[in-house]
This record gives structure tokens, sequence and C-alpha cells, in this order.
């Protein structure tokens, strides 16, 4: 059986939560990488870890910050 990397769900919500700060809405972004961005949505499973990877780029690409994930990190709040 082989296993598949997965992060926290919470990694959905912390990006978006990254994005609206700036202005930026996560809709279209969350979208081109099919996953749903419902700010109610209570995320429970373990995301594939290429999902983030592929969200963390396209937030990259819409934010036009190449430090999207220090950034991130640096600001966190609840």
């Amino acid at each position: 059986m082989e296993l598949e990397p997965t992060l926290s769900p919470r990694f959905i919500v912390y990006i978006r939560n990254y994005l609206m700060d700036r202005g930026i809405d996560p809709e279209p972004i969350f979208n081109e990488c099919n996953i749903p961005s419902d700010s109610e949505e209570e995320y429970v499973y373990p995301i594939p870890l290429y999902k983030v990877a592929n969200l963390f780029e396209a937030a990259v690409k819409h934010s036009n910050n190449p430090c999207v994930g220090l950034n991130m990190a640096q600001q966190y709040h609840y």
C-alpha cells in the first residue's frame, strides 16, 4: 500500500486568510486549483500535498509575491 503525503486542512484556511488580508479574492485562485474556498466549510480531511503546493504556487502568481509562505508564517494570526 502506497501512502500519499498530506498536510493539515488548516493550510487551506491559512492561505485563504492570507489572500483576503491583502484584498485578493481567493475564489478564482482556489477554483484554479480545484479546491473549495467556502469560508464556512470546515475542512476535516487531510489535503494531498500536491494540492497545497499548487495552491501556494497560484497564490504566489496572483499576489506577485514569491515569499507568500514566509510572509504567511511571519504574519500568522487566528
